[in-house]
């Protein structure tokens, strides 16, 4: 009786280690073909993760290009100064790369912002230079007044100028008023011009005096 006990006791012994190496060999199977699994699912995460950042990258880059590009502020870095362009005129930068010149939509009037040499390091000097130039393009010119005023922080005078068009004042015609406001910074000089045909001339001015309140000196 003994004897048959121990045998069906041996019995269900190696049963049970059968079976639980069945087990163990079922759940190294199965874990092996889980690890198979998961790298592909690493891996694509990680890839989405550098195409997002590459994609991010490209989009900062791409957002600054279109940010300069809209920008409307006119640099000019051989004078040193920065201004805004005056939105739906025509606007053409000089081939000496001293400024620009806007022409209003209807071609009644012309802003132009340039810098030149400082040659006297005086406003009253450059102002009398600057009108006998006028005298010598428009005979008959008539300064009509003359103003100290602040622009960017620096002093600056404000001249204005009534005379009668010529061929180079093209597409203006007929009686033209000109402000000028005149800026000296060491040895560069600035000037913001204002041109219009005298009908024109107050349609403008409160733009022309907006644009000049943007102009800044680097």
């Amino acid at each position: 009786m003994k004897k048959k006990t121990k045998k069906i006791a041996a019995f269900w012994l190696t049963t049970i280690a059968v079976a639980g190496l069945s087990a163990v060999a079922v759940y190294g199977y199965f874990a092996g073909w889980l690890d198979d699994q998961t790298p592909a699912k690493s891996s694509s995460k990680n890839n989405s993760k550098v195409t997002a950042s590459a994609t991010a990258d490209r989009s900062r880059d791409t957002g600054t290009t279109e940010t300069a590009g809209a920008d409307s502020s006119y640099v000019n870095s051989r004078y040193g100064y920065a201004v805004d362009e005056p939105a739906e005129w025509t606007v053409v930068q000089s081939a000496n790369g001293d400024g620009i010149t806007a022409t209003a939509p209807d071609k009644t009037a012309v802003i132009r912002i340039y810098g030149f040499n400082n040659s006297t390091f005086s406003l009253t000097k450059t102002a009398d230079q600057m009108a006998e130039s006028e005298r010598q393009t428009h005979p008959g010119v008539a300064e009509t007044s003359r103003t100290e005023i602040i622009i960017d922080g620096h002093p600056a005078l404000e001249v204005v100028w009534s005379f009668a068009a010529v061929g180079e004042d093209a597409p203006l015609t007929g009686e033209l008023r000109k402000k000028v406001v005149y800026s000296l910074k060491d040895e560069a000089g600035y000037a913001l011009e204002y041109t219009a045909e005298a009908g024109s001339y107050e349609k403008f001015a409160g733009y022309f005096t907006e644009l000049a309140s943007t102009f800044k000196l680097k």
